[in-house]
């Protein structure tokens, strides 16, 4: 008889353990279900992970404290987007002067060429025409990039 009590016993703390893991292990799995990760790339500089539901993708540069955006920028993927979870990548814009025939222009651009930019800018080359740095070279960002036209006189 004693031991009959001491089965019972036995069985009723295993079905309370049972039930206590059970609770614990669906109430982990509801949490995480909840839960999304974000990682944001701001040019390189810096990733925050903030953890959060689905959110727009405005929404989560808004909670990381990212900087405002210029219109140049560019974000992946797009800012009206609305993403589970995952990588927000930004690419920032970063001011060129570009001086035309002794006109200066300030523009924001994230080419990664003179030539690129040069196009993008819709500025036309003639074949005589002197760029400083050359349409193949690195866009020279924080400085100028000089176009000089060469015309001819004909008699």
């Amino acid at each position: 008889m004693h031991t009959t009590r001491l089965v019972r016993v036995f069985h009723r703390r295993k079905a309370v353990l049972f039930a206590v893991v059970g609770v614990l292990l669906g109430g982990f799995f509801f949490w995480t279900a909840g839960v999304h990760v974000y990682a944001v790339d701001d040019a390189g500089n810096m990733t925050r992970i903030v953890a959060f539901h689905s959110m727009s993708v405005s929404s989560v540069l808004a909670k990381a404290n990212t900087r405002t955006l210029r219109p140049e920028d560019v974000v992946t993927p797009a800012v009206a987007a609305v993403i589970p979870q995952g990588e927000i990548a930004i690419v920032r814009a970063r001011p060129v002067t570009l001086t035309i025939d002794h006109t200066s222009e300030t523009i924001y651009s994230t080419v990664k060429t003179v030539g690129q930019l040069l196009a993008d800018n819709g500025v036309k080359l003639n074949a005589a025409d002197k760029v400083s740095p050359a349409p193949v070279n690195p866009v020279p960002y924080n400085k100028d990039i000089v176009v000089k036209r060469t015309t001819y006189a004909y008699t």
